[in-house]
């Protein structure tokens, strides 16, 4: 009987662990699609920002390398920030709030990851 109830808290607990994962995933896509309607400030750095975050969540497992192309990835976004015109603060928050939620989104699946393999 009690190792009937452990086995249900530890599928819980897994199934918990994975449900957190795949949901930061969802966000960083819904992030990523956010972005297409800055692609028209400089396409050739928006193809290399998408280029980037989606090798980024490719090698999401090699943390470090993730890392890598996140940054990069959100390098490119703040070089599309800063192609638009000077006096339209409104892209430049929106972008900013994109590149912070993304921060924060990959960081919980880091975070994720990292207490899953140990």
């Amino acid at each position: 009987m009690i190792s009937v109830i452990v086995l249900v808290v530890v599928i819980y607990f897994a199934s918990s662990l994975i449900t957190a994962k795949q949901n930061n995933v969802v966000e960083i896509n819904k992030l990523i699609r956010k972005s297409y309607k800055y692609s028209g400030l400089n396409p050739s750095i928006h193809n290399e920002f998408i280029e980037n975050i989606k090798m980024a969540l490719e090698y999401k497992t090699n943390i470090i390398l993730s890392k890598k192309l996140m940054n990069r990835s959100l390098i490119n976004l703040d070089e599309i920030a800063l192609s638009s015109v000077s006096g339209d603060t409104n892209i430049l928050e929106d972008i900013d709030t994109v590149i912070s939620d993304l921060k924060t989104n990959f960081n919980e699946l880091y975070s994720n990851l990292q207490a899953e393999s140990e």
